[in-house]
Order: C-alpha cells, then structure tokens, then sequence
C-alpha cells in the first residue's frame, strides 16, 4: 500500500455534505482512490481490505485525514471553515496508539475542535471494549467528532445510539431504497 501512496496511486477524492435546506456545502467527506497502473480504479472496500490484511490500514488512515485535514487548512485560508469527515475501519479503534496517532495529525495541522469528523460503523461504535472506549474518549477530548455510518446495515440498536455522543448519523441504503415508493 505505502509504495502506491508514494507514486501517486493512492489519494484522497472529497465529497461535498450539501445542506438540503438552503444547498449550502456543509462539510466534506474524504474517500480513498487507488487508480492502479494495470488494474485500474480498485474498488474502495477492496482497498480496505487490502490494507487491514496488510496491517496497513493505519498509516493508510493517517494519509486521508493527513489529506482531509490540508483541504480543511486550504478552505479555511479563502474563507471556508467547513468540517471534513474520514471513514474509519473498526480495526483502528482497537489499536493503542490510534488516538494518539490521529491526534497528532490535527495538532501538527492545528484543526480547530469540530474540524474533523470520524465516522464510524455502528457495531465499532456498540464495541464496549476498554481499547475502544478509551480511543473513542481521547479522540472526543481532542477535539474530534464522530458520526455513525452506515446506519441499519448492523443491528441498529436505537437506545444504545441514544447513550453516544455523535454529530451525525447516515442511514444505510438499505433503509431508504423504497422511501419514494412505500407507504
């Protein structure tokens, strides 16, 4: 993986969070891309994977909000103080030194509290764990936000949701495919 961010191969694309109500941008998702040089566009999941495998996925993940935090900075300069959000795989919750490491990050990029938002899965946020509990406080005491993704893939406990501290929740499409269409 490392040898493919360092030629280029892998970066970071951002995707615009639109306000429904007036259009506005609101903040910025940032997602990996791999464009490979004989297999071409590598399909995001695949990349994970990939890097979990690898034991890879943090300094993988420290390269997007590395990334997402630079856009923020560049934004922030020409007036735009908009809030960036980086998928994170469950696995990274279980390492020590993930809050540590990601807190290093937005210090050395001096993001401001708010400015960079988790979003995490909501079995890695049910995962009561002492490792996970302890990087989900830290990470919240530095100053980042979370929000839980993927919303109704998992178990979808409701009350346990209730007793977390998040600033968004995105549904699974699983839940909305038959909005337009279902009584």
């Amino acid at each position: 993986i490392w040898p493919a961010i360092e030629t280029g191969q892998i970066d970071v694309a951002f995707q615009p969070i639109v306000s429904l109500a007036d259009g506005r941008v609101t903040s910025l998702e940032a997602l990996v891309r791999w464009e490979h040089p004989d297999l071409g566009l590598i399909d995001p999941q695949e990349l994970v994977l990939v890097a979990e495998q690898a034991s890879e996925i943090l300094p993988l993940t420290l390269f997007v909000i590395e990334r997402a935090c630079n856009i923020r900075n560049t934004l922030g300069a020409c007036g735009r103080d908009l809030q960036v959000a980086v998928n994170v795989s469950p696995r990274l919750l279980m390492l020590e030194r993930f809050s540590d490491a990601v807190i290093d990050v937005v210090h050395r990029h001096a993001v401001a509290r708010g400015g960079l938002l988790l979003e995490l899965t909501e079995d890695a946020m049910m995962d009561e764990s002492e490792t996970v509990l302890r990087n989900i406080e830290h990470l919240r005491d530095g100053g980042i936000d979370f929000a839980v993704d993927d919303f109704g893939r998992g178990y979808s406990n409701l009350g346990r949701l209730a007793g977390l501290e998040f600033r968004r929740v995105k549904l699974d499409k699983s839940l909305i495919d038959n909005l337009t269409s279902s009584a």
